[in-house]
């Protein structure tokens, strides 16, 4: 009892503080700015007036110092909540602190999970079968029941992990050709 009351365990669920919440928060908001950014470029590409196209760019350089903003301030919360994974995981060629910090925040901490497989499982990574009895139909896809955004994140951090970090490379060469699709090969 004292040590679930000390590491905030209740049963095997890890009691989820407003600190950490805050951090999902942000990260909400960050993607809707972003989202916002997005459209206003996909505006100011149909607008031939070149008044109404300035006033564009000046929202867009709002947002984007808005998004700076919100992106330093989730870093240096993940690194206060999250001090050594954010060590380790920067340590990576290929990965940086917005990536980890967005990982960390949206996984509601890596402490929580005994194995990978249930990472794998929250991110929405894993592979669901299509399964009647005891043959198994068509080819699997992933469940992608987690977070989108934490998904998403995951996908490109590997496909930059394989692009600039020598052993993920080889690995990714190694699997491609034995034949694996992509998307396989990326670990995706």
């Amino acid at each position: 009892r004292k040590f679930q009351e000390k590491h905030g365990l209740i049963g095997y669920v890890f009691a989820w503080d407003e600190e950490r919440e805050r951090l999902q928060v942000i990260i909400r908001y960050i993607t809707k700015l972003q989202n916002m950014r997005m459209r206003l470029r996909a505006m100011g590409r149909n607008i031939e007036e070149r008044n109404f196209i300035n006033k564009i760019h000046v929202n867009i350089e709002l947002l984007d110092e808005e998004i700076k903003k919100f992106k330093t301030e989730l870093v240096e919360e993940a690194k206060r909540l999250f001090p050594k994974e954010m060590k380790l995981l920067c340590g990576t060629r290929g990965i940086g602190e917005d990536t980890v910090a967005l990982i960390l925040s949206e996984s509601k901490g890596i402490e929580r999970f005994s194995q990978s497989k249930s990472f794998v499982a929250f991110a929405g990574l894993d592979p669901s079968i299509k399964q009647s009895g005891v043959s198994i139909h068509g080819k699997s896809h992933m469940t992608k029941s987690g977070s989108p955004i934490l998904r998403k994140r995951l996908t490109w951090s590997a496909k930059l992990l394989v692009q600039w970090n020598p052993v993920f490379k080889q690995r990714f060469e190694y699997d491609i050709q034995r034949g694996k699709p992509v998307g396989v090969a990326y670990g995706i």
